[in-house]
């Protein structure tokens, strides 16, 4: 079996319809192997990365597992599977792909990514950051 990357802290990036999506503040979506990939377990905390913009905008913590997902939202299309989350913090403004670099310069995106680990540390100076600019 292989073991499955710690999803605890993290970046989720998420395609540019979730701005208008109405139930962006409740659930977010995953490529199917996400979830024997990742332990994102419930109280797990993750920014949320928006591709238009190049920027984080929100944090959100989760509520529930990968089965009450499924069972609650029933997704499909490109990202088949989600998690329950609650919004904790949408910024008016957001940090660019830039200003997070500055603080995790491993920070990268390409195609096909959906989810960026992060350490607890890392996940607390961006969160504080982000919060700071407001």
């Amino acid at each position: 079996m292989v073991k499955k990357q710690d999803g605890m802290f993290g970046i989720k990036l998420v395609w540019p319809g979730y701005m208008e999506d109405d139930l962006a503040d409740r659930r977010v979506g995953f490529p199917a192997d996400y979830d024997t990939k990742y332990d994102i377990p419930l109280n797990a905390k993750m920014f949320i990365y928006v591709t238009e913009y190049q920027a984080i905008v929100a944090v959100n913590q989760v509520t529930g597992t990968w089965d009450e997902g499924k069972r609650l939202y029933n997704p499909r299309g490109r990202f088949p599977i989600c998690l329950p989350i609650k919004e904790t913090f949408r910024s008016k403004v957001g940090l660019s792909k830039k200003e997070v670099q500055k603080i995790i310069p491993r920070f990268t995106t390409y195609e096909g990514l959906s989810f960026f680990s992060l350490s607890e540390g890392e996940f607390v100076e961006l969160e504080r950051a982000l919060i700071q600019r407001g």
